[in-house]
């Protein structure tokens, strides 16, 4: 059964009208006689105060658009249609509004030009819809990655691993009486190889599974954690690690060992930043509903190229390293519902900010 007229047109009225685009009817002349409520919320004007003004009322009083808009009407009155053109209008707060923008015309049951529909998208949104796109393709791809090279380093690994033991087998049968400074080199070998162990067995986890169901994480546990993990490294460099967390620091939403890798990749990216003789200040601040935290070092910084390009995949400017550091720091973020930013002054500093779901209930 169809639907009769009257509710076509209803529900023809209510698409229009609550439609997510810009749409907008001119008449022959362009004054404005149809306003959507997503062209409200482009523009900022409310149909009452559009209807009947110019539609050119939306133009920057200077600057090709103008131009730019007597060819568009050339075009649309001699091909009927003009689709997707990147131009730019003035909200009524007077910032400028980039939009992507189709015009076509409308006809009667005569075929005599009636005026004309005009629909724009907001170009900001539609640009930031792709680069997220691109972002989760760039991600799953780092996935596949760091699964590929966990494999291929774990077989080798399991071999030094088991050697390691034989020969702490063969030194305690052998020669019981080794020296201790013979005893502590074999120590940290395996402390070194059950530390690249586990990183292995992580990346092969992170890069397998999906974060599990969100729980309470105790970021002060995570950071004391850290610190204790690359102390040491930090000693040896000559840098100092700094925390400044307050007492009533709420719990995060979240995996503890992916919030784990995070801080431990941001840390450690600062400190091959700094080289030596530096500092690098961990800090956090908690929100109502969310968590704000800071890794910061006093570093060379980086120059804007080089910060637009952080987060991508095997970008570097390390001598050593494959560039994959902060891609997976983005990746695991984003996992947990977050946000990452970074920010550089270049001979100053540099600052990571990372942006965490609290629980609810925390302090604020």
């Amino acid at each position: 059964m169809g639907l009769d007229q009257a509710l076509r047109q209803k529900l023809l009225e209510r698409v229009v009208a609550d439609a997510p685009d810009g749409i907008i009817a001119v008449d022959r002349d362009d004054h404005v006689a149809l306003w959507n409520e997503g062209a409200r919320r482009m523009f900022g004007y409310v149909g009452e105060e559009m209807l009947g003004r110019l539609w050119t009322a939306l133009l920057p009083p200077a600057g090709p658009e103008r131009r730019e808009y007597r060819r568009i009407r050339e075009r649309l009155a001699r091909d009927g249609r003009v689709d997707n053109v990147k131009t730019v209008r003035v909200a009524k707060d007077g910032h400028r509004v980039r939009v992507l923008l189709t015009r076509t015309l409308l006809y009667d049951e005569a075929g005599e030009v009636l005026g004309s529909a005009i629909v724009t998208k907001d170009l900001a949104h539609l640009e930031e819809v792709e680069r997220r796109m691109a972002r989760a393709d760039r991600l799953a791809a780092i996935g596949q990655l760091v699964a590929h090279l966990a494999h291929e380093v774990r077989n080798p690994l399991n071999a030094v691993v088991l050697n390691c033991e034989m020969l702490r087998s063969h030194l305690e049968a052998k020669w019981p009486r080794a020296s201790e400074g013979l005893r502590e080199h074999l120590e940290i070998m395996e402390v070194s190889l059950d530390v690249l162990e586990c990183s292995v067995r992580d990346f092969l986890r992170l890069a397998r599974e999906a974060p599990g169901r969100p729980g309470p994480v105790s970021f002060p546990q995570v950071v004391d954690r850290v610190v204790r993990l690359l102390g040491s490294e930090a000693a040896k460099r000559e840098i100092r690690l700094t925390v400044s967390l307050p007492d009533d620091f709420p719990p995060v939403l979240g995996d503890q060992a992916r919030i784990e890798h995070i801080l431990i990749n941001l840390v450690r990216n600062a400190m091959e930043a700094i080289h030596s003789d530096g500092e690098v200040r961990i800090t956090a601040r908690g929100h109502r509903r969310r968590v704000s935290i800071r890794v910061l070092d006093n570093g060379p910084g980086m120059d804007e190229a080089t910060r637009r390009r952080a987060f991508i995949p095997f970008f570097s400017t390390k001598s050593a390293g494959a560039g994959l550091g902060l891609a997976i720091v983005e990746r695991l973020i984003h996992e947990l519902n977050g946000d990452v930013r970074c920010e550089s002054i270049p001979g100053k500093r540099t600052t990571f900010t990372v942006i965490l779901p609290a629980v609810r209930g925390g302090a604020s």
